[in-house]
């Protein structure tokens, strides 16, 4: 086996070449200096020099990075992570502009339908857990009504129970009313 170092010998400096082996892409370079910071700058720009089309700016952060990968775009999953969700974010905005747009879903009314064998558009509708149906002449009427009645539901609006009355109350509201009557005969019957 042959001597696949070469050393090369300045006053302030030592490359050490290293051959490529024959199943290896490249060789490598080391260079010794007696100063470390001079050192640094070398094995420094030999980096960069091996790795300047992986050394990267992130689009996301901002920050200088070294790509492991030939296709990385971001420093890290991090960042990769954030540009994704915000793009899911977008698109699903996008979607429920539009959905809001059609007011529909699938392109399909919900709660508006024809009723086989009846005329005029139907809008169905569950209260206390019963369906009920109501009847109109359009479809532009049905939409609305539907559309009103689903959001007094919504606001707490719409089918209010009714509240209770204590006995007492509606018991003197007839004596008011039945006491008023008899005056009125009374005074129909002096005068």
């Amino acid at each position: 086996m042959e001597d696949r170092r070469h050393r090369f010998t300045f006053p302030q400096f030592t490359i050490i070449v290293t051959l490529p082996i024959e199943d290896a892409r490249k060789g490598s370079v080391f260079v010794a200096t007696k100063r470390k910071v001079k050192e640094f700058e070398y094995r420094f720009a030999h980096l960069l020099m091996d790795y300047s089309g992986r050394i990267r700016r992130c689009p996301e952060c901002q920050r200088v990075y070294l790509a492991i990968r030939v296709d990385q775009r971001y420093c890290g999953p991090r960042c990769q992570t954030r540009v994704a969700t915000r793009k899911w974010r977008e698109s699903r905005k996008a979607d429920q502009r539009r959905s809001a747009a059609v007011a529909r879903k699938a392109g399909k009314d919900r709660g508006i339908t024809q009723r086989k064998g009846r005329e005029g558009w139907w809008v169905r509708l569950y209260v206390d857990g019963r369906e009920r149906w109501y009847r109109c002449d359009t479809k532009s009427q049905a939409k609305a009504l539907y559309g009103r009645v689903k959001a007094e539901q919504r606001e707490g609006k719409y089918f209010e129970k009714a509240k209770a009355v204590p006995f007492r109350e509606i018991a003197e509201e007839y004596l008011k009313i039945v006491d008023s009557r008899r005056s009125r005969k009374a005074m129909i019957t002096l005068g």
